[in-house]
């Protein structure tokens, strides 16, 4: 969702909030029950919202800053994947780390990715794979 979008969602709700909270919306009995779902709702859209950010900047950079040194983010970009925070990988690199239970994805050119579900679905693939940066960075640190 994007952050003007999330903007507008948490006025339309503060004000809903608002009108509840003095009694200018619904009945005395309504009150509690619409301002704790409206608090709920508002929470999952912050929450949405600081997860479309992919705030990787919350973990020190790895010693290595790719996951696999014999590709770059420009050959990913050149094969027309161009999400920026996905790390790309060759079919080598990609069998090992979903070996060691990362979630990899089938990177396709038309900027699509799918998860991978087994290892024969990266056998059968025959283009570019990724690891999201956010999840390197998680498991070089933990």
């Amino acid at each position: 969702m994007p952050n003007n979008q999330v903007k507008i969602h948490a006025c339309v709700l503060t004000t809903a909030r608002y009108k509840i909270s003095h009694r200018k919306w619904v009945g005395d009995h309504a009150g509690p029950f619409w301002l704790k779902t409206i608090q709920i709702i508002m929470e999952g859209i912050i929450l949405k919202s600081s997860k479309n950010t992919h705030n990787a900047k919350s973990y020190p950079k790895p010693a290595k800053p790719m996951p696999d040194q014999s590709i770059r983010i420009a050959d990913r970009n050149a094969y027309g994947y161009t999400y920026k925070d996905m790390l790309p990988l060759n079919k080598d690199c990609a069998i090992d780390f979903y070996n060691k239970n990362y979630a990899v994805f089938l990177l396709y050119s038309d900027g699509t990715e799918s998860s991978v579900c087994n290892l024969s679905e990266i056998m059968g693939h025959d283009g570019i794979f990724g690891i999201e940066r956010e999840d390197w960075y998680k498991k070089q640190f933990h």
